[in-house]
């Protein structure tokens, strides 16, 4: 019968190196990729043009003179007119906008 033999301590520190050498070259790849930005398209875009004269969910609210309303719709902010006419888009772009 053999006796069991003990592992060396730098087999086990090698082996435990083997392991995680992938973890620490993909964790270094990550770090020099390019910052994510919003605005960039993740892939192939198609615009889309439209038009409309209702929204639902919307967030709504008067300038402090009362002349003019700001809305959000669809992701974009738009002004018009208290007393109505052409709405303004103030914003746009991949990016959310609201309230």
């Amino acid at each position: 019968m053999t006796k069991p033999t003990a592992i060396l301590p730098s087999a086990v520190i090698l082996s435990a190196l083997i392991l995680l050498f992938p973890a620490v070259v993909t964790l270094s790849a990550q770090v020099e990729q390019d910052a994510w930005d919003i605005e960039q398209s993740l892939g192939p875009t198609v615009p889309l043009s439209f038009e409309t004269d209702e929204g639902t969910w919307m967030n709504v609210d008067l300038d402090p003179a009362g002349a003019t309303v700001v809305f959000d719709l669809l992701g974009d902010l738009y002004t018009m007119p208290i007393a109505g006419g052409t709405a303004t888009r103030i914003s746009s772009g991949q990016s959310f906008d609201m309230q």
